[in-house]
């Protein structure tokens, strides 16, 4: 098992968060799923995805 640092963790943890938090009203239809709030949906996730495969090996 290898560990985790600590910057990525808290990275992941608090980009999904916000990004889950956002998705939910626009998946039970409380809010538009505008073009633009996808793209900056997609930006989140694309990095912490960044983060994850950028962090140095070892």
């Amino acid at each position: 098992m290898t560990a985790i640092p600590t910057g990525t963790a808290y990275a992941v943890r608090a980009g999904l968060g916000a990004a889950f938090t956002v998705a939910w009203p626009m998946f039970t239809g409380g809010e538009p799923a505008t073009a633009l709030r996808l793209a900056l949906l997609a930006g989140i996730v694309g990095s912490v995805v960044g983060l994850e495969l950028l962090k140095p090996a070892g």
